[in-house]
């Protein structure tokens, strides 16, 4: 019986019932072929909602609600970790960040570590920054420190960090994070430390840097400098920095 009516549910489009339904059935009854059955069928169904992309068609927070609900569900390893990407994808594009925030903190704290724990732990911290948080973002980032990470991503949680200090007008700081790191990424960030500390001689030569090539491939970082995909122009509101700075620059 809960077998037909799970499926009804299913195919009527209420996951809810369909899993709680199906969830009765293996824990409740003793283990036989049929319990098997239904089992293989509860897996299957998270992992179509979660993994293949059916749970898209739910509004996010019923998205996520499901998901804790059942997250017990959650397979170990790559898929399981890829589940949870999507959702923190899609949730960070509705502006629901403190719930992105939550499921990754659980992935860092408990589901990851070495260096894929550093990686999603720099998610996590950019994700604190958009939702004007970077005390958080700080914190994870320093809570999370490791040797010998691959250069590009300890070089990309260096940026976070400043980025967090920066916000948190720790401008002496940043720049000491971001010492070694010629990137373009990084002259974005100094050129923020420079102006916020009203260093206009530093700021100079950073800005002839980025003026000078406008056309590098550029990746955006968490300060906005940058808006989409990498482009072959600087966005409008990188154009607008470099003007406020040239103008702070021209009244030293």
């Amino acid at each position: 019986m809960l077998d037909m009516l799970s499926r009804l549910y299913e195919a009527d489009g209420d996951y809810r019932q369909a899993l709680n339904l199906m969830k009765q059935a293996v824990s409740y009854f003793p283990p036989s072929d049929e319990t098997q059955t239904i089992g293989t069928r509860l897996d299957s169904l998270f992992r179509r909602l979660f993994l293949d992309g059916e749970a898209d068609k739910l509004p996010p927070a019923r998205a996520v609600a499901l998901f804790y609900d059942y997250r017990d569900l959650t397979p170990l390893g790559p898929d399981g970790d890829s589940m949870i990407r999507r959702l923190v994808e899609r949730l960070v594009s509705v502006n629901l960040l403190e719930r992105a925030a939550g499921l990754l903190d659980h992935q860092v704290r408990f589901r990851l570590d070495g260096v894929p724990q550093a990686v999603v732990a720099g998610r996590l911290a950019m994700i604190h920054i958009l939702n004007n948080t970077p005390d958080k973002a700080l914190a994870v980032i320093r809570a999370t420190r490791q040797d010998n990470l691959p250069a590009d991503v300890r070089q990309e949680r260096n940026r976070i960090e400043a980025q967090a200090l920066i916000n948190l007008a720790r401008a002496d700081e940043a720049e000491v994070v971001l010492d070694s790191d010629t990137s373009r990424a990084a002259d974005l960030l100094r050129a923020d430390i420079f102006w916020q500390s009203k260093r206009w001689d530093d700021l100079i030569p950073v800005l002839s840097r980025l003026v000078e090539t406008p056309d590098a491939p550029s990746t955006a970082t968490p300060s906005g400098w940058c808006c989409g995909p990498p482009s072959r122009r600087p966005c409008a509101a990188t154009k607008r920095r470099w003007l406020r700075c040239a103008a702070g620059s021209a009244a030293a």
